[in-house]
């Protein structure tokens, strides 16, 4: 029952129609070792295990889509053989075997627009050790940014809030610890934000908080007391939620010691370019046609932005067994009730 939704007949599409089979015409032009050619099926049946993926599903994320029948019979029987060009595709596979599990499940850094405008606030307060936020909606790649700034630049400590690390205490608690020693509790923030302070006199590095609309206000002012007495590059991104509160004249008095240290603010995301949809989309799916990513670019437009446009994507590329069109994206779309 779990998986009756990925069975999406695409034959059903003349477009896609695949050609007929024809028994057992594949051509053995690789002359292995028979230990070489018994361990390639090993492997390559455990990575199909692992991954639940089919043996026609398995050849059209390898680029062989037409071979699914090849591919099927050698591995119920190795003495069928295979053409050259499976091999080269299974071999290519088996030398990396989480890549085409990635291009489902995980969701990779591409250089967007959006991207390269967080690059822009992160490298200016790094320069200047300056406060710096961005306010953008869920789904726009804030946290992958934060994840590629920080691999690339390794002194980076990424911090994330949630629902139960939005005190003040809970952030310093964090915080200590990444710098290397121990938080001493509650009662004790102000020798921890001196301590830290201290510890960033010798060792300054760029601090990310993610998901800072999160946090308390009191979280903020530990923070701004902090960057008061050693000025470090700190970056908060969050959703325009925080906005709205450091602006929210009921409230604004309050916030005005914070807001007047962001020395600058970007609010990204609320654009998205049929430019960024397509470099997103074909780093998960290379062939996709103008229907398909116009498709994605307006689904893009909505809650979630990418998040929800790849979430659809990896579906479809499931339920269409590696292949994706419109009639595929309009079915994962249903089924999603997106």
């Amino acid at each position: 029952m779990q998986t009756s939704f990925m069975r999406l007949n695409i034959q059903d599409d003349p477009l896609e129609a695949e050609e007929p089979d024809h028994g057992s015409r594949f051509p053995s032009t690789i002359n292995d070792p028979p230990e070489r050619g018994e361990s390639r099926r090993a492997e390559l049946r455990d990575w199909m295990a692992a991954t639940g993926n089919s043996p026609n599903a398995t050849a059209a994320l390898m680029g062989q889509p037409k071979s699914k029948g090849e591919l099927a019979a050698w591995l119920e029987n190795p003495a069928v053989g295979l053409s050259s060009d499976l091999v080269t595709a299974i071999d290519g596979l088996l030398e990396d075997p989480g890549r085409l599990v990635g291009s489902l499940r995980d969701i990779i850094f591409c250089q967007t627009s959006i991207a390269a405008d967080f690059w822009e606030l992160f490298q200016f307060c790094e320069q200047e050790r300056a406060m710096g936020a961005a306010f953008c909606p869920a789904g726009t790649g804030k946290t992958l940014a934060a994840q590629e700034f920080k691999r690339q630049h390794p002194d980076t400590i990424l911090l994330t809030s949630n629902i139960k690390k939005r005190s003040s205490g809970a952030v310093l608690k964090e915080f200590a610890e990444a710098l290397g020693f121990a938080y001493y509790g509650e009662r004790a923030g102000a020798v921890v934000i001196e301590k830290i302070a201290e510890t960033l006199f010798d060792y300054t590095p760029t601090v990310v908080i993610d998901e800072s609309h999160l946090l308390g206000f009191e979280a903020f002012e530990s923070l701004r007391a902090i960057h008061d007495l050693v000025p470090f590059p700190l970056i908060c991104l969050g959703q325009e939620t925080l906005l709205d509160v450091m602006r929210d004249r009921t409230k604004r008095k309050q916030w005005d010691q914070i807001t007047s240290r962001l020395t600058i603010r970007r609010r990204l995301g609320n654009s998205i370019t049929k430019n960024d949809v397509g470099l997103i989309a074909r780093s998960f799916c290379k062939k996709l046609d103008a229907q398909s990513l116009a498709y994605l670019h307006r689904v893009a437009q909505g809650e979630g932005r990418f998040r929800t446009m790849t979430n659809l994507l990896k579906l479809s590329l499931k339920m269409g067994r590696g292949k994706v069109n419109l009639r595929v994206l309009r079915e994962a779309k249903k089924f999603l009730m997106i």
